[in-house]
């Protein structure tokens, strides 16, 4: 009976056979201060209640992949670590959202151009300054900035796809990202 064990021996009997009851057992023990964490650091029930979902996926993987000592002290790591990661990617999806608004504000602004064109035409222009402006990055920012906004790939994805590490390619995007804003104020005087 799964009850009576330790949190070891649970993690080690899944370990040896599989049985993802055993996962739900374990989990089941610290249901309440999962829930608790991902309310504290997403401070929204729909989104806490998907995060405990996709925590206990997480278990089920990274159970077999670590040594764990003390399950419920790794088990807080997770859950804090995943709240971070979703909360890491709502700000870059708001900040992408926000920058887009922003350059399409000041592309579709100007209203002498509004009163003699009609939208094709502007729409058009917009993506050649766009695309000249992308083409002005360095290589490296060129290539990353395409790929993680155009393409919408991750820096995982980018970095696997360019070969770059990580860290740079984070740099690249960060970079291009700033050089690319100096470049349309430059053109928008």
């Amino acid at each position: 009976m799964v009850v009576h064990l330790s949190d070891s021996e649970l993690i080690e009997e899944y370990k040896s056979n599989d049985d993802l009851k055993i996962v739900g057992a374990l989990y089941h023990r610290y249901t309440h201060l999962v829930a608790v964490l991902c309310m504290k650091y997403l401070k929204n029930r729909a989104d806490s209640e998907d995060a405990a979902m996709e925590i206990f996926e997480v278990l089920i993987k990274d159970l077999k992949r670590h040594d764990i000592q003390n399950f419920k002290a790794w088990l807080f790591t997770v859950v804090k670590n995943h709240c971070f990661k979703r909360l890491r990617k709502e700000q870059r999806d708001k900040e992408q959202t926000r920058v887009y608004q922003k350059s399409n504000i000041s592309f579709m602004e100007t209203d002498s151009i509004l009163d003699l064109e009609d939208e094709s035409d502007i729409i058009q222009r917009n993506i050649g300054k766009l695309q000249e402006g992308i083409d002005s990055l360095k290589t490296e920012q060129k290539t990353s900035v395409s790929l993680f906004y155009l393409k919408e790939k991750s820096y995982k994805e980018v970095a696997t796809l360019t070969g770059y590490d990580i860290k740079k390619v984070k740099s690249y995007v960060q970079n291009g990202k700033r050089n690319l804003a100096i470049y349309f104020n430059k053109i928008n005087k």
